[in-house]
């Protein structure tokens, strides 16, 4: 995944070398139950998009992502996408149009060539360069290739049922998603996709053979939409992450998913920080929604609405479309799609 092969990718060779300054802007955007991740890099004009899916359960509209994206990557000196795997509530902004692709110059695809739709397959014809999927043998130490202005992307795991003799539990293609960890100014965020049991176990086993350090994550987002299936957010997992907040992107009343579990959330409460008051965070059993009652840095979009956590020197901070005692600030109309 170099950044360096063309002159279209100078940006981040430009900056590589800087001081860690400024802010890195991740926008968790509210798109029901799906994944849209949004963020912008400490010198101001790079761009990396992590999926972008569904729209049809709750959450932002097409046409309000269309008008929130499309300005600002046309703006942009550099966009990156990033596509986890192929399901649709990780891709359906893209596929079906709401996103332009001609403002993207490089897209990395997890999962394999089978799993994407003819439908995001043309769509990403349109980029400004063709596509390369992820493969197992990007995962070195010290990869500095996807590096910016102090941040930088570990590329953890992809496609971690075709390693010998490994079996995934629910799905295959959620099991094979890409998982990344962005790291800036000692902060760090790890996006799991839809991961399963052994795509967390591959994700851990390549930091250790890569020295790549998953301890004390700042924020973590929830495998999976905060599912128990495939065993998803493991013990193991939260254990070895030990998240200082989370996240789960999920809409609880949509279908039968009732994501995140409540499960899930308890297991996340475990390890995430204090915070001065309690309030209600949605969850969902077989079938059914809930909520508990927390004091903790834990946040969904269901209850939240869009987010955004602001990573610089000074520390993190999180500020939300309806905030929560788990917020920092609340988000200005104008800022959100």
């Amino acid at each position: 995944m170099r950044v360096r092969a063309s002159r279209t990718e100078s940006a981040f060779e430009e900056t590589r070398a800087r001081p860690v300054t400024g802010v890195l802007d991740v926008w968790l955007l509210d798109v029901g139950q799906g994944a849209c991740i949004y963020i912008v890099w400490p010198e101001g004009t790079s761009i990396v998009m992590v999926d972008c899916g569904t729209t049809k359960n709750g959450g932002a509209t097409s046409a309000q992502m269309s008008d929130w994206v499309n300005p600002k990557n046309s703006q942009a000196g550099h966009v990156t996408l990033l596509v986890t795997h192929g399901h649709r509530n990780h891709t359906s902004n893209f596929r079906e149009g709401a996103i332009e692709p001609q403002y993207i110059e490089k897209m990395m695809l997890g999962g394999l060539p089978q799993d994407h739709s003819k439908s995001f397959m043309g769509w990403a014809s349109g980029a400004k360069s063709r596509p390369t999927y992820f493969t197992a043998a990007e995962f070195k130490a010290n990869d500095v290739r996807f590096e910016c202005g102090g941040a930088k992307f570990d590329l953890l795991t992809v496609n971690a049922t075709e390693a010998p003799g490994v079996r995934h539990e629910e799905s295959k293609e959620n099991a094979d998603s890409a998982v990344v960890k962005l790291s800036f100014a000692g902060y760090s965020i790890v996006l799991p996709s839809d991961a399963e049991l052994v795509t967390e176990r591959s994700t851990m086993a390549n930091a250790d053979k890569n020295g790549v350090d998953l301890g004390d994550t700042t924020l973590l987002i929830s495998s999976h939409h905060g599912a128990e299936s495939g065993n998803s957010n493991s013990a193991t997992w939260l254990a070895r992450l030990r998240p200082k907040a989370g996240l789960f992107s999920a809409n609880v009343d949509y279908k039968t998913y009732s994501h995140p579990r409540c499960n899930t959330v308890k297991n996340f409460h475990a390890y995430v920080e204090e915070v001065g008051d309690e309030f209600d965070l949605a969850c969902g059993n077989d079938r059914s929604a809930s909520s508990l009652t927390l004091k903790r840095r834990l946040f969904g979009t269901y209850d939240n609405g869009h987010g955004r956590a602001r990573f610089s020197t000074a520390g993190v901070s999180y500020a939300c479309q309806v905030s929560t005692p788990a917020c920092d600030a609340q988000l200005a109309p104008e800022e959100m799609p």
